[in-house]
């Protein structure tokens, strides 16, 4: 991706508001299929391991959607993730959206009460979780949770809970006796069901700083409609490139880091965790427009540019 000027800010603004000029409700993965049929080739989720076209993910979307519906998750169930920014994480958001299913992102750093609340508030019949993660063993937190798990899933404490995918990250021990990620496979030309984007998507619970974690619904559109939204007030050029650590459970780098960017054919850069000299590299390596950052990120990345290591 060769660097150029950037066009003045109003000439951008006003190609996205002609090329949008008539606003149609989509759903989130109707979205990505467009943008999937325009540009093809062009990468969607870049990361230093992996680089995913809007095509792969699209395809890969269909496959895991397959995988659910063959698992007996049907329009309105809730699906649970407890998953950091992993390119797979994109991925299953746009298979759960294809089948009218129910996103629940659930904060990595729940303990095994919090996580037991969200699960039982949000009424979860599967989960998908990482096995650990930065020190955290979120299978150990299940065997707070329900200790026969692997064969009963929720068992009494979470009686709606009925199935459980494990994540493999590769940074612990494996253990047998429960389905993963990579078992989450259908046949790609499944009938999927007619998906309204009035339908709730997702269900992102409040942070429980003034009392209990409230579950907001959020529709497609309300989603789309924002996202677009932040695509335009930002003045996004065609193939704008975000890079992010903020997590994709929570709204912001959710919005404004994933589901912005397919408006402009452009490509998210997900990491797992915020370094300051490893965002200025990977700025570079990847040829980065934007960055979402929170006031403490943006401090600690002017100190290390100052290093003059860095583009």
């Amino acid at each position: 991706m060769a660097k150029q000027r950037a066009e003045p800010i109003e000439e951008r603004q006003r190609a996205l508001a002609e090329r949008f000029r008539d606003w149609m409700p989509r759903a989130l993965h109707e979205v990505l299929d467009e943008a999937a049929r325009e540009f093809p080739d062009r990468p969607l989720v870049l990361t230093d391991e992996q680089n995913l076209s809007y095509s792969e993910v699209a395809a890969e979307s269909r496959r895991i959607a397959a995988g659910l519906l063959e698992m007996n998750i049907r329009e309105g169930d809730k699906v649970a993730l407890v998953m950091a920014n992993y390119p797979e994480y994109v991925v299953l958001k746009y298979a759960i959206s294809r089948i009218g299913a129910i996103a629940v992102p659930v904060n990595i750093m729940l303990k095994a009460d919090e996580l037991k609340y969200v699960l039982g508030q949000s009424d979860s019949v599967l989960l998908v979780t990482m096995d650990n993660f930065r020190g955290v063993d979120h299978l150990a937190i299940l065997d707070a949770i329900s200790p026969a798990w692997e064969e009963k899933a929720g068992g009494d404490a979470l009686p709606l809970l009925r199935q459980i995918i494990v994540f493999e990250t590769g940074e612990g021990s494996r253990r047998t006796g429960s389905p993963t990620f990579s078992d989450l496979s259908g046949e790609a030309d499944m009938v999927m069901p007619q998906v309204s984007p009035y339908a709730v998507c997702d269900i992102l619970f409040t942070s429980g700083t003034t009392g209990p974690p409230k579950g907001v619904l959020l529709t497609h559109d309300m989603l789309m409609r924002c996202a677009f939204g932040s695509a335009y007030a930002r003045a996004f050029e065609d193939g704008r490139r975000i890079i992010f650590a903020l997590p994709l459970f929570h709204v912001f780098g959710y919005v404004e880091g994933m589901l912005s960017v397919p408006f402009v054919g452009g490509a998210m850069v997900p990491r797992l965790r915020f370094d300051a000299h490893d965002t200025l590299s990977a700025i570079e390596r990847h040829q980065v427009n934007d960055a979402l950052l929170i006031p403490a990120m943006s401090l600690a990345l002017i100190e290390a540019a100052q290093s003059g290591e860095h583009d």
